[in-house]
């Protein structure tokens, strides 16, 4: 399995090529903590999974093969530190997560804490270091986006009628359903998930498996909607790139932050429109393959 970094302005630092060749690490450990309940029947309790650390250990090592002298890859040694510190330190100091990536899709949302050094080979004039790293996690699960997307479809029922009531207004949910697709979600518990709802379009309504996701508003050509089901955000992004909440607009009878159960999804809406569904799958280690 391959790891890399990616800082939160996009700056990858690849963990299995020169100069950063991955050594050792508890990436792939996990645990869960527990309580046990009081009395004759003791019972498991409060089982989950919070916020945690693991490490890693990086060599830094000029490759050997591209013919550099002595002082050359000492030099060079020096810019990789840079690079590499630089880096982490983007995130650690402005309080936000990067992640650690995986070759097969999954990344933990992490920041980059503490570097313990073993400097050896530099206090020997030699052109290599380790370093072992901790990263800390809030969420402390490795996470595989899984990609649907639908599009507008040619067969479109008018919702005339339909999109000009006011918000508290129950909404007409029969009748209004011509487009489907579908989406297997390949897991074992519910996921959270983004909807990116794309315009133009009036009070868009999509059911999961019948369960509907309406946002009482409008979506002009060239802005589109963004559903956030762990952040509870419903947010429009306007063609000029503004980005204002909608939270309020929310249909209110159904949750719109309702997770995606794992299995077979029937994904079905009034066609006239396109969008998105990337579902977060959590695993306490990344997968494999």
């Amino acid at each position: 399995m391959k790891f890399y970094y990616v800082n939160s302005k996009g700056k990858r630092i690849n963990f299995y090529e020169y100069p950063f060749i991955m050594q050792d690490g508890n990436l792939l450990d996990y645990s869960y903590s527990y309580e046990v309940s009081e009395g004759s029947r003791q019972k498991l309790v409060n089982v989950k999974r919070g916020a945690g650390e693991r490490s890693f250990k990086l060599a830094l090592l000029p490759n050997i093969e591209i013919g550099l002298s002595l002082e050359e890859r000492r030099n060079a040694l020096k810019s990789f530190a840079d690079e590499l510190f630089e880096a982490f330190e983007t995130d650690t100091a402005n309080n936000v997560n990067g992640a650690l990536w995986t070759d097969t899709g999954c990344y933990l949302p992490c920041r980059i804490i503490a570097s313990d050094k073993d400097n050896n080979g530099i206090l020997n004039g030699l052109p290599f270091c380790f370093e072992t790293f901790k990263a800390v996690s809030d969420k402390n699960a490795w996470i595989k986006p899984v990609t649907a997307s639908f599009y507008p479809g040619t067969s479109t029922n008018s919702q005339d009628g339909n999109t000009d009531y006011p918000y508290d207004y129950e909404y007409d949910y029969a009748g209004s359903k011509t487009g489907i697709g579908y989406f297997t979600l390949d897991h074992y518990t519910n996921c959270d998930f983004e909807m990116v709802i794309y315009g133009p379009v009036n009070n868009p309504v999509v059911y999961i498996n019948e369960h509907p996701y309406v946002i009482y508003t409008s979506i002009n050509n060239g802005e589109y909607l963004v559903i956030n089901s762990e952040n509870a955000t419903v947010d429009k992004v306007l063609i000029t790139g503004e980005r204002i909440s909608v939270y309020d607009l929310r249909g209110k009878e159904f949750s719109v932050f309702s997770k995606l159960p794992g299995g077979n999804l029937v994904i079905t809406w009034n066609g006239s429109f396109g969008f998105d569904i990337t579902a977060f799958v959590e695993r306490s280690e990344p997968l494999w393959n």
